[in-house]
């Protein structure tokens, strides 16, 4: 499993692909969220909604000892907020919060605490950046047009070995298979069913699922992720067949298979089988949630999507 990288807007999409921290993050849109609890003083000046607060353990096999982080997850009302820790350099904590109460589809909120920013994929973000893919789209299929034989071959074999589809070219992308096993068990005291993915034949990932309704507030959790899941079709429709676009989507689909959530998801390396990251639901409880928490913090500045860093 790799640690969470810098919450950098530029690599975003690509960061949904990489190891257990973010790949469970997308595997469940990321329960996400970490709640703010009100103090006392605040807490009578501010009207509170009616909240569910998941915990997740999140454990990285890849370190020795293996690192180990705890995840708050908060959702309330049509909205949550994914609370990613630090990596092991100390950088990279942030706030990945979803607002699906704005917009068409929704609202994409990304919160980088090193740089004090937050940057917005809202309908009109999207629209810009949709628009010029698709003028990129369009010069990729004209160059491809150009090419010899060889350099189509050799294009293709790029394709295969690195995960990637590129405009005009025929994909050949080996597509991670889910599979539900039928074995059963009892996992942070949820009755499960196990799943498992497999590239190539060789297990990568394995899931206990539990229904939603044994889960506190799992209805209204179930919601919630529905809807992240119209956003991030959206973004599948339009980013899927860009070049290291379609990883990035796979678990993804995955959530609207597994019908229910997983209490428990091992990451296991596809090469030699050794297990890379786990990740683990140690509760999930009702709160009394802020509303500001599905805000930026107080004091952060919006940056510009795809741009440098201010």
């Amino acid at each position: 499993m790799k640690t969470i990288q810098k919450l950098n807007a530029k690599s975003f999409l690509n960061r949904t692909s990489s190891k257990l921290s973010v790949k469970f993050l997308a595997t469940l849109f990321l329960l996400g969220l970490t709640a703010f609890m009100p103090s006392t003083e605040t807490a009578s000046k501010v009207v509170l909604m009616p909240g569910v607060v998941f915990e997740i353990e999140v454990k990285d096999h890849e370190q020795a000892p293996p690192k180990v982080d705890v995840m708050e997850a908060s959702i309330g009302g049509e909205n949550l907020k994914i609370g990613i820790p630090a990596g092991a350099d100390g950088r990279g904590k942030g706030q990945m919060i979803f607002r699906g109460d704005r917009g068409k589809n929704g609202e994409m909120i990304i919160v980088d605490d090193d740089s004090k920013g937050y940057y917005v994929m809202d309908d009109a973000t999207l629209e810009s950046i949709m628009g010029g893919m698709d003028q990129s789209k369009k010069m990729m299929k004209e160059a491809m047009k150009g090419l010899t034989k060889e350099q189509h071959d050799m294009i293709e074999k790029m394709q295969k070995e690195h995960g990637t589809t590129i405009p005009g070219m025929t994909p050949s992308v080996t597509k991670p298979e889910l599979t539900k096993t039928g074995e059963k068990g009892t996992k942070m005291g949820y009755p499960c069913v196990k799943y498992e993915v497999h590239i190539n034949g060789k297990k990568t990932r394995e899931m206990w699922v539990t229904q939603w309704n044994n889960i506190d507030g799992g209805d209204e959790a179930r919601q919630v992720f529905e809807a992240m899941s119209a956003f991030y079709e959206r973004l599948k429709d339009n980013f899927s067949d860009m070049p290291g676009g379609q990883g990035g989507f796979e678990d993804i689909n995955f959530m609207n298979d597994l019908d229910g959530f997983p209490v428990v998801t091992r990451e296991f390396d596809e090469d030699t089988g050794s297990l890379e990251g786990e990740s683990t639901l140690r509760s999930a409880s009702r709160r009394s949630l802020d509303p500001a928490d599905f805000e930026p913090p107080s004091g952060y500045k919006r940056q510009e999507m795809f741009s440098g860093r201010n």
